[in-house]
C-alpha cells in the first residue's frame, strides 16, 4: 500500500519525514491492562515502522534528497526503571533505525535518529516537569536535523560518554552487517545486493552532533 492509495489522493512532495509518536504517561508499575500495553507498542514502535514502510517508496520515488527522523530516546540506550515497556520499545525503534539506515545508504534518503535525553514534556506523569526545557531543545536540535548528522542528541546524550558508546555501536554493526547479505534499497528504489563496504557512504564526522544552548526565542 502506498501513501496515495491509503488515503485516495496524491500526495505532494515532501522531503522530511519526523516520526514522532509518543504516549503521556509511564508503565513503571508494568501492570496495566494488556490492551495498554499493546497500544503502548503500537504508538511507540509499530507506528514508526509501519510510516517507513510506507513512506520509502514515495521518498525514492521522487529521487530528491530526503530525511527520515526517528525520534528514540536517552531510554533506548538506559532503560528507565519507572517506563520498562517504553523503553523498550525505544531501544527497539533504535535498532530498527540503524537497520533502515543501513538499507538506504546508497539512496539519496538520510536516517536520522534524534536521541532525546529527559525533557520536560509531563512523560514521568503529571507534575513530573524534570528534564531540558522543551523549546530550547527544540531551537537547538531542530536546525541539526538535515540529514548531515545520523545521530543528534542534545545534554546528556551529546555528551563524550554517550557519542563514543554510539561510534562504537557504529564500528560493530559495520562489521557485523557486512558478513550478512541482505538486500538493500538503490536510488532508484528498487532492492540491491548488499553493497560492498567501499561503494557504502561512510560515518563522517561526530555521530552526534554536539550540544549548544542558544537562549530561547
Amino acid at each position: 500500500m502506498s501513501p496515495s492509495s491509503c488515503c485516495g489522493i496524491r500526495p505532494p512532495p515532501f522531503s522530511i519525514s519526523l516520526d514522532r509518536i509518543e504516549k503521556s504517561g509511564t508503565d513503571r508499575a508494568d501492570d496495566a491492562p494488556w490492551a495498554e500495553a499493546q497500544h503502548e507498542i503500537d504508538v511507540l514502535l509499530a507506528g514508526p515502522v509501519h510510516l517507513a514502510r510506507l513512506l520509502t517508496p514515495h521518498l525514492l520515488g521522487h529521487g530528491r534528497p530526503s530525511v527520515y527522523v526517528n525520534v528514540t530516546s536517552g531510554g533506548a540506550f538506559l532503560p528507565q526503571p519507572f517506563a520498562p515497556l517504553y523503553s523498550a520499545a525505544k531501544a527497539a525503534l533504535h535498532s530498527y533505525t540503524v537497520n533502515l539506515r543501513h538499507a538506504l545508504r546508497a539512496t539519496p534518503c538520510r536516517v536520522v535518529e534524534l536521541v532525546p535525553p529527559a525533557v520536560a514534556t509531563q512523560l514521568a506523569g503529571p507534575g513530573a516537569n524534570h528534564g531540558a526545557d522543551p523549546d530550547e531543545f527544540c531551537d537547538t536540535v531542530f536546525p541539526l536535523l538535515d540529514g548531515s548528522r545520523p545521530v543528534v542528541g542534545y545534554g546528556p546524550t551529546a555528551q563524550p560518554d554517550f557519542t563514543d558508546r554510539v561510534a562504537a555501536e557504529h564500528l560493530a554493526f559495520e562489521a557485523a552487517a557486512s558478513r550478512f547479505d541482505v538486500p538493500l534499497h538503490r536510488p532508484d528504489g528498487a532492492v540491491a545486493d548488499q553493497a560492498s563496504p567501499s561503494s557504502s557512504p561512510s560515518w563522517s564526522g561526530s555521530p552526534v552532533s554536539p550540544v549548544a544552548r542558544p537562549g530561547r526565542r
